[in-house]
């Protein structure tokens, strides 16, 4: 899937969410990939460095957290993510926004209702123009 389409990763280890963001952004130009294991996320990261994450806090026995900051270490660059938690914990929002997370949502309807905006105003930050299809 190559194109000049903004490259949105998403990292969750639960199929239902998978589902979900894949119809949430299936109206938009948005190249979407899904996966749910660092080796696979690196991948991606490495084909896509311009992208955004997606990326849930709980994620087996490592965390979101534990992702971000491997990859900010192997790939020695700041990766661009949004964070996606079940957790009302606090302390989850803060470590990932002191990571450098662009928002947190808690994955319920604050989810389905702002991350498609949130993505598309980050995409034009970025530089890409994200249409509806």
């Amino acid at each position: 899937m190559s194109s000049n389409n903004l490259k949105i990763i998403v990292v969750d280890d639960e199929d239902i969410y998978h589902r979900l963001l894949k119809l949430m952004f299936k109206k938009y130009k948005l190249d979407v990939f899904f996966c749910n294991n660092y080796d696979n996320l690196r991948e991606l990261a490495e084909e896509f460095p311009e992208n955004i994450l997606i990326i849930d806090y709980s994620l087996g026995e490592e965390t979101g957290a534990d992702y971000i900051r491997k990859l900010n270490s192997e790939m020695d660059a700041k990766q661009n993510f949004i964070a996606i938690s079940a957790s009302v914990e606090k302390r989850v929002e803060d470590e990932m926004i002191e990571l450098g997370a662009r928002r947190f949502f808690q994955k319920d309807d604050d989810l389905i209702e702002n991350l498609p905006n949130t993505i598309l105003d980050f995409g034009k930050e970025l530089g890409y123009t994200t249409e509806k299809e």
